[in-house]
């Protein structure tokens, strides 16, 4: 019997496995969003992106459908977010070789600066 209560103990519920199921295509998005925030270097969109995904595990298992629905629109809003900074960042990257090789007048290397950028 004191077994079957270490067993008890030792073993976790993991609720949101069904929720992982049922809504495969959610998190493929906050995956690629991580991902892509990574690339990025932005901290705050991962950091946006965690608690957004420790919520909807969370409020899965102790709320109603209603506000899983609301952050599951919200994690499509972030990935659309993410992509159209993904565009931008390439877009200036783009413009900077352009800039560099004197094939586009000087928006960003002018006065001296080499048109680099922490985060995007």
């Amino acid at each position: 019997m004191a077994s079957l209560s270490f067993i008890q103990l030792t073993t976790i519920h993991l609720s949101f496995l069904s929720f992982l199921q049922d809504e495969r295509f959610i998190f493929l998005f906050a995956i690629i969003t991580f991902a892509l925030c990574i690339v990025l270097r932005a901290p705050t969109l991962f950091l946006i992106q965690l608690f957004l995904l420790i919520g909807v595990f969370t409020i899965n298992t102790n709320m109603s459908f209603h506000i899983v629905e609301l952050f599951m629109i919200l994690q499509i809003l972030l990935s659309i977010y993410t992509l159209f900074r993904v565009k931008r960042a390439i877009d200036y990257n783009y413009y900077l070789v352009l800039e560099k090789t004197h094939q586009a007048p000087k928006k960003y290397t002018t006065k001296g600066a080499s048109g680099t950028k922490i985060t995007f």
